[in-house]
């Protein structure tokens, strides 16, 4: 039994590894692959697919997501707006206040809707990439 043993060059394989689980591929006779099966075939354009399908749950998750946040952050504007109005016009502490609060509501709300828009086109860029690879 030889432990510990490395080849002196390591080559990659078809899908860029470097055949760390190379030994673990069933070899069949005359030339052929064996059983386990190799990128490029069926079983890893599965794998593609079935992570496709997952990007696409998601980003339609996300689109939902996104309109029902656009549709809150143009509420908390039209709200914000009249609240600073009311702080100019009254000159209360309490409308001061509200202003204040509605303007952090409305960042809050620009931030949330920036970090959808954000993950929704690395999706995307990881959905082209995986079609990519089909």
């Amino acid at each position: 039994l030889l432990v510990g043993r490395m080849p002196a060059t390591v080559q990659t394989g078809r899908d860029g590894g470097i055949g760390r689980r190379a030994g673990l591929k069933i070899r069949c006779p005359q030339g052929r692959m064996g059983s386990s099966p190799i990128p490029g075939t069926l079983f890893s354009m599965k794998r593609i697919e079935k992570r496709l399908f997952a990007i696409g749950d998601r980003l339609e998750a996300l689109v939902r997501e996104r309109a029902e946040v656009a549709a809150e952050l143009d509420t908390l504007r039209d709200i914000s707006v009249d609240s600073q109005t009311d702080a100019m016009y009254y000159d209360e502490v309490i409308d001061r206040i509200d202003a204040r609060l509605t303007a952090a509501d409305v960042q809050r709300f620009e931030k949330v809707l920036s970090d959808l828009e954000a993950e929704c086109a690395q999706l995307e860029r990881r959905r082209a990439s995986l079609l990519d690879e089909l």
